[in-house]
């Protein structure tokens, strides 16, 4: 399995781990070094940036001819491009006579499951449900 895969050859020894003494831990207070603001001054942030957006003066903005150097092609254009410069003779196809060919029978070689097989499955996937052990679950806090 994936899991299986994953897993590394050797396992640290974590043996210490259960004979570890938490008293001899020292006693920290965390400090906030980036607090988060708080709601008001997110509201006033957002009243004063709008203020801001409405009193601006669109009159101090100069006018701009946009000179589109790399336009997007049309479909047209695109049609055009796709087609290959020499076109190959295609005569002989208004040519070809069709009592030429042989006569072939074709076989269907998919291999559908039949109605037993499927209800077999059907059966044996109900019965891994049904045989579950629900008490190997464990509970979600």
């Amino acid at each position: 399995t994936l899991m299986a895969e994953r897993r590394p050859d050797e396992l640290p020894d974590i043996s210490a781990v259960g004979d570890f003494d938490s008293s001899k831990l020292k006693h920290v207070d965390t400090k906030e070094k980036n607090p988060l603001p708080s709601p008001d001054v997110i509201r006033d942030e957002a009243i004063h940036s709008r203020d801001a957006i409405k009193s601006f003066d669109h009159g101090k903005l100069k006018h701009v001819e946009v000179d589109e150097r790399n336009p997007v092609p049309t479909s047209q254009t695109l049609m055009e491009e796709r087609k290959p410069e020499n076109l190959p003779d295609i005569s002989g196809v208004a040519k070809f006579d069709s009592n030429k060919l042989k006569h072939v029978e074709t076989t269907d070689r998919t291999r559908l499951p039949s109605q037993g097989d499927i209800e077999k499955e059907y059966v044996e996937s109900r019965a891994e449900v049904k045989s579950f052990d629900k008490s190997k679950l464990k509970p979600v806090k």
